[in-house]
């Protein structure tokens, strides 16, 4: 996992990223620590789409797929 921050709207968040490639492509994965602004945005709000922006990855939108106690898992593929 690599460390990263990201941005979305005019907020940032400290991250988790990683890539894997499978036989269907790359699938990228971002993981957001739960806070009370993180679970404020993110909180019930699985399968939206959600766009972030970093300097690693530009811009780009990301599904919340997963909430689990101490974060949220979003994917993009």
């Amino acid at each position: 996992m690599e460390k990263m921050t990201v941005k979305y709207g005019n907020l940032t968040f400290p991250a988790e990223y990683s890539e894997t490639q499978t036989g269907g492509g790359l699938d990228k994965t971002l993981i957001i620590a739960k806070t009370e602004q993180s679970t404020a945005l993110f909180s019930g709000a699985l399968q939206e789409t959600f766009n972030f922006e970093s300097e690693r990855l530009g811009e780009e939108d990301y599904i919340l797929s997963d909430e689990v106690p101490q974060h949220f898992i979003f994917t993009h593929k």
